[in-house]
């Protein structure tokens, strides 16, 4: 599709349009779908998803088999496999035990696995753009996971 790293704004749309997606999917399934195990109201919108994103790659890129590495589907199948459905088990698991905002903090961890991984395959160091992100990233674990009592304190 041509687009590349000046075309952040783009990107920056398309990711607000999936979490306005997701959240008024979650809105609805709460609604409608009492009584429906979370794997499968889960996984059906992913399902619908992938195949989606299927068509629109066959309709617009030109696919290359043999540009495909062993790293680069392996960070798919990590992705897909570990990250997402593993994701969505921990939230859930997590969101019994805890708060939703607490337990919504496991997808911040798995993209942080995923740069570490890539990191270690390619042999490259964190860049200053990643350490610069991971700042907000930590500071909004620290703040979820500070008592009630250290902000009234200080008031």
């Amino acid at each position: 599709m041509n687009i590349d790293g000046k075309d952040c704004l783009i990107g920056i749309t398309c990711l607000g349009f999936a979490v306005a997606i997701h959240a008024i999917i979650y809105v609805l399934v709460q609604k409608y779908c009492d009584g429906i195990p979370v794997l499968t109201y889960n996984a059906m919108p992913s399902f619908a998803a992938a195949f989606l994103l299927f068509l629109v790659s066959i309709m617009f890129e030109r696919i290359h088999i043999n540009s495909f590495t062993w790293e680069s589907m392996s960070a798919v199948a990590y992705l897909g496999v570990v990250a997402s459905v593993g994701g969505i088990v921990a939230y859930f698991r997590l969101g019994q035990v805890s708060t939703p905002f607490q337990a919504s903090i496991c997808f911040l961890i798995f993209p942080l696995i995923a740069i570490l991984i890539s990191c270690y395959v390619s042999g490259e160091v964190f860049s200053k753009q990643s350490l610069l992100i991971m700042i907000p990233l930590f500071l909004g674990i620290l703040l979820t996971k500070m008592p009630k009592r250290f902000f009234r304190t200080r008031a």
